[in-house]
């Protein structure tokens, strides 16, 4: 087994007075190779705005799949070298 690590987290160029996401998600996960790894992020908006997630640093196996407020991310764990992906939240307007 080994230790997989998820980085979480919101950006916006600009500032506002509205609060960013709420983010739900593991930060760390430890799996086994020749095992199918499943990770799922949700973000929710208290103020209803509009914001997207995406992921980068996957393995190149991995299967995304994302909705208006979730990405899931699965893939065939086929060795032990150490994984560092993240899962970006980025509030409107995008660039």
């Amino acid at each position: 087994m080994f230790d997989l690590l998820f980085l979480v987290f919101f950006t916006n160029i600009f500032f506002s007075a509205n609060s960013p996401p709420s983010i739900n998600g593991p930060n760390n996960i430890v799996v086994t190779v020749d095992t199918e790894a499943i990770v799922h992020v949700t973000a929710y908006d208290n103020d209803n705005d509009t914001f997207k997630l995406r992921a980068y640093g996957l393995p190149g196996n991995a299967l995304v799949t994302y909705g208006n407020d979730f990405v899931t991310v699965r893939w065939r764990v086929l060795s032990s070298e150490k994984v560092s992906c993240v899962i970006k939240v980025q509030a409107a307007p995008f660039r």
